[in-house]
């Protein structure tokens, strides 16, 4: 029996070996690069890495969106990913550097941008 047990456990760690770590990245598109005021763009974002932390989406404008990775607890995270979208409208004319930042439990980030420019109505 101790055996069958032991033989068991061994399959299954072979079955579901630990993940290797994955590089952090992130990418940022958005669903037009012009548009005119309050008119409405879809900035899409996906993010990669080990034990993430959150994700932080600015539209150039001092307005953010914070996206916190939820962990449960259980057993140690190895590699996660969010993605997402927000829609966005500007209130005034003029050239935005959207960006979006994911960061790890460890402190590391990594950011990527789209620029955008709003026209008057």
């Amino acid at each position: 029996m101790l055996a069958a047990c032991a033989s068991a456990l061994l399959l299954a760690s072979c079955l579901n070996p630990p993940l290797e770590p994955q590089p952090l990245t992130i990418t940022l598109t958005a669903s037009r690069e012009s548009a005119a005021v309050g008119e409405e763009i879809r900035f899409r974002y996906e993010s990669r890495g080990t034990n993430l932390s959150q994700t932080v989406v600015e539209y150039g404008t001092g307005d953010m969106e914070t996206i916190p990775f939820i962990y449960t607890g259980g057993a140690p995270v190895n590699i996660n990913s969010q993605a997402g979208h927000f829609d966005y409208a500007y209130e005034e004319a003029g050239t935005y550097v959207a960006r979006a930042t994911v960061s790890t439990v460890a402190g590391d980030s990594q950011s990527a941008t789209v620029t955008v420019v709003i026209g008057g109505p």
